[in-house]
């Protein structure tokens, strides 16, 4: 028997986070509002065919608009558990894990995804087919989506990184750690991992209160989202021009040639 299960943290605190913030009513709006276009679309997507439970981590004393708000979304899907706990930690995620899994579960799948973030459409399916052949003879395995793409303010742009965020980690029961239980960037150090580079399965939105984050990649064709995000309207994005993207790629590099030469040639007195 194997359980999948995806976890996102949406106010919880956590050793990084700012004093306060996980309920401060104006980050609560905007997040949450980040959280129902990108993220709840996303993994509403899935394959309907793949069974998994999703894990909300919420503070107790979250608001009660937002708290409705929740509360709304587990009536719709009775699939998606909502973890009242004002800290956050890799401990808590796999206690939170350990109390819903059933008795006869031998195997565990947690993944995990951000509450601005995305998701591909067959994001959870692929994890599990991925599942099924990792090598556990160190107790577990990682699955790493190793390509994806960046949003900024309308603009695609692909994306690589070979240890990031969206990462699922499968493990026997006995013993197990959870997706959260080692940073995402020190995966290798705990299991070994599987680099997945056949599709594009993530999408991270750079937005302007991000902790961390920030654009690293090259610019495409929003048509290229569709496959794996078709549930981006389509506004949400400005449409890629070729002819553009080349003209901005030649002035930077003409600017910073003008720079290094200018850099060269010494001034002329007089």
């Amino acid at each position: 028997m194997i359980e999948h299960l995806l976890l996102t943290r949406m106010n919880v605190i956590t050793p990084f986070g700012s004093p306060g913030a996980s309920l401060d009513r104006d980050r609560l709006a905007h997040r949450f509002a980040l959280f129902e276009r990108y993220t709840v679309p996303s993994v509403m997507a899935q394959a309907r065919a793949t069974p998994f439970t999703w894990i909300l981590f919420s503070h107790p004393d979250t608001p009660d608009e937002f708290k409705a708000r929740l509360a709304g979304h587990t009536r719709k899907s009775p699939w998606i558990h909502i973890e009242w706990r004002a800290e956050f930690d890799g401990v808590s995620a796999r206690q939170a894990v350990a109390k819903l899994l059933r008795p006869e579960t031998r195997r565990v799948i947690t993944s995990r995804v951000d509450n601005d973030d995305s998701i591909g459409r067959t994001f959870m399916a692929v994890v599990q087919a991925e599942a099924a052949k990792a090598p556990l003879d160190r107790g577990g395995s990682f699955i790493n989506f190793d390509l994806g793409y960046h949003l900024h303010a309308g603009a695609v742009y692909r994306a690589e990184h070979r240890s990031n965020l969206f990462c699922s980690a499968v493990e026997e029961r006995e013993g197990f750690k959870g997706v959260y239980g080692v940073k995402h960037v020190d995966l290798e150090s705990l299991y070994p991992v599987v680099h997945v580079r056949s599709r594009r399965q993530w999408l991270t939105v750079i937005h302007d209160r991000n902790a961390s984050n920030t654009v690293d990649g090259t610019r495409c064709p929003s048509a290229a989202l569709r496959a794996e995000f078709g549930f981006l309207p389509p506004d949400e994005v400005v449409p890629y021009s070729w002819l553009a993207s080349q003209t901005r790629r030649a002035r930077t590099a003409a600017r910073l040639v003008a720079s290094r030469l200018k850099k060269l040639v010494p001034p002329v007195d007089g």
